[in-house]
């Protein structure tokens, strides 16, 4: 693996400590308004649940944001999505619209889960 540690660290930093620091904000505030939803993991799901607050992970594939279409070439584009079983490839819009409904009241009895948005790559 050639990611220089600093990277690493900063990377937990913001994307596992940052989550962290949200939830421990977020949950006392959400419980004493009677609810709502984060998306982060079951812990949060079984702390908040009763309260009214619901907890779900989004799990994305790839993504075409308009950095990885930059970043990616074409041949690397369909190596990725021979490996899902969906005609195309995700844009953000997918994502976006598994959260909207997640915190919808559609999604009111989803909690703790964890929602694969992976065009079905989780099958190979």
């Amino acid at each position: 693996m050639s990611v220089p540690l600093e990277v690493w660290w900063q990377t937990i930093d913001v994307t596992l400590t940052g989550y962290m620091y949200g939830i421990r904000h977020a949950l006392p505030l959400l419980i004493e308004r009677g609810g709502g939803a984060i998306g982060l993991t079951r812990h949060a799901a079984t702390l908040g649940g009763n309260h009214g607050v619901r907890c779900n992970l989004v799990a994305p594939e790839v993504v075409l944001t308009k950095t990885a279409l930059k970043a990616t070439s074409e041949e690397f584009r369909k190596e990725i999505l021979a490996s899902v079983r969906s005609p195309r490839l995700g844009v953000p819009e997918d994502i976006a619209a598994m959260v909207a409904f997640l915190f919808s009241d559609d999604g009111a009895y989803v909690n703790g889960q964890t929602i694969l948005v992976d065009g079905g790559a989780h099958l190979t």
